[in-house]
């Protein structure tokens, strides 16, 4: 009997010891969502290309409505790949953010998608001020995402920032400002 008891207490240990600790959860939930947000980027910049590329000055409306049909199909995806993941307790706050972003995206890319399928709708001043106000708030909560994953990596070191990205910004000179020494 003293044996299974035994047993059972290092197991127990051993579960206990061989957990995941929480700063590699968020490493894993956050490269989740950065899969989540580069597709998200190639669809924006794939965008960006149909605009800049025009010959004639004049958009190729079709490949435009075409590449924002995509880019919407993305972000709807997006969002409901990021409700379904896990979240640790680390990522709790962070995760609402991205919850934040990935519904402004969406809101953002379905009036634009209106705008292009109706002629009429650009020269509404309303819509583009909602464009406008949206494309603020998603500048706002990339902001405090950025500032999150800060948060984690001071607490985590696991979790770790790239030196320069389109979403996280480059943090190069944060680290700069570290390097010099003390004026005395």
């Amino acid at each position: 009997m003293r044996l299974n008891i035994v047993i059972s207490c290092f197991l127990l240990l051993g579960a206990v010891g061989c957990s995941v600790p929480e700063g590699q959860n968020a490493v894993t939930y956050l490269s989740s969502v950065t899969v989540q947000e580069r597709r998200i980027e190639t669809d924006a910049r794939n965008i960006d290309n149909i605009i800049r590329n025009s010959p004639t000055g004049q958009t190729d409306r079709p490949a435009l409505l075409e590449a924002v049909k995509k880019a919407k199909e993305t972000a709807q995806t997006g969002q409901e790949v990021i409700e379904k993941l896990h979240v640790p307790e680390s990522a709790k706050t962070i995760h609402e953010l991205y919850k934040e972003a990935f519904s402004l995206n969406l809101q953002q890319i379905t009036l634009a998608e209106e705008l292009l399928n109706s002629p009429q709708d650009k020269k509404n001043p309303e819509k583009r001020q909602k464009m406008l106000e949206i494309k603020t708030q998603i500048q706002d909560v990339e902001q405090k995402i950025l500032e999150e994953k800060r948060r984690l990596s001071k607490e985590y070191q696991e979790v770790q920032l790239p030196e320069a990205s389109p979403s996280t910004g480059s943090t190069a000179p944060e680290h700069a400002e570290s390097q010099k020494p003390d004026k005395v």
